[in-house]
């Protein structure tokens, strides 16, 4: 496994049995599935930017936090694809749970100025550069949603959980552990990007807003262990190539 040396260092520093009793809480069949699971920590690791030529392929792998801190870009050069991690949630719900959104945003534009424009999301289809706008016009807005509505009136971390939930019917979820997509398994097509508002709404499943904490600036999220933390500064990371 290859991965940027944040997400060793996160699996390996990580309490097993209290990430699988966090995972076993999201639903009844999840336990049984994590009988025996072990973590795979990568045994490759970069900081910043890595490339590796295999066969007739190179693919670069571009430290790109925003989402969670550690998340890379994996660019594909012969054939023009990126697969963006999830830094894109294209036309399905954005979950922000440990997201910077500075970061985030920044990622957004660096996506931008690559020369590839076939783009594979995390979550949702296919899409190219003009759903960029679309992504980062939503996590705008959700930051100031939550500081106008629940930090400006002095509301709890826990009241914004509660209460400000009108976010969350933007889009369809493509991740629910209570209620299937509608309908099950599908997904609209990518279309060109209209204004903010102009995805799905009525969606059947409401979830809660994400946890997060302000200190003058957008919004720091917490989450699970090392959630909310900025990343190192970028350094510049090996190369390796595999045969």
């Amino acid at each position: 496994m290859v991965a940027h040396e944040g997400v060793r260092a996160r699996i390996l520093g990580t309490d097993l049995a209290a990430h699988v009793a966090r995972v076993a809480s999201f639903g009844p069949e999840e336990p049984k599935l994590l009988e025996g699971y072990r973590p795979n920590a990568p045994v490759i690791t970069f900081q910043s930017e890595m490339k590796l030529h295999v066969g007739d392929h190179t693919f670069r792998l571009v430290h790109m936090p925003g989402h969670t801190a550690y998340q890379a870009a994996v660019i594909v050069e012969e054939e023009g694809v990126v697969f963006t991690s999830d830094n894109i949630f294209c036309k399905v719900h954005t979950w922000l749970q440990e997201a910077d959104p500075n970061l985030w945003l920044e990622a957004l534009e660096s996506l931008r100025g690559l020369r590839e424009d076939m783009f594979v999301p995390g979550h949702g289809p296919v899409c190219d550069k003009r759903y960029l706008d679309e992504q980062g016009a939503f996590i705008r807005e959700w930051v100031d949603y939550v500081r106008r509505r629940g930090v400006e009136r002095g509301m709890t971390k826990e009241r914004c959980v509660a209460e400000l939930t009108a976010m969350t019917d933007r889009y369809p979820m493509d991740v629910s552990l209570r209620q299937p997509v509608d309908p099950p398994g599908r997904i609209a097509p990518y279309q060109p990007v209209g204004p903010p508002g102009a995805g799905r709404s009525g969606n059947p499943w409401r979830c809660s807003m994400p946890l997060m904490r302000f200190s003058g600036q957008p919004a720091r999220c917490l989450g699970i262990p090392g959630g909310g933390r900025r990343p190192p500064a970028r350094g510049r990371g090996p190369s390796a190539s595999a045969p």
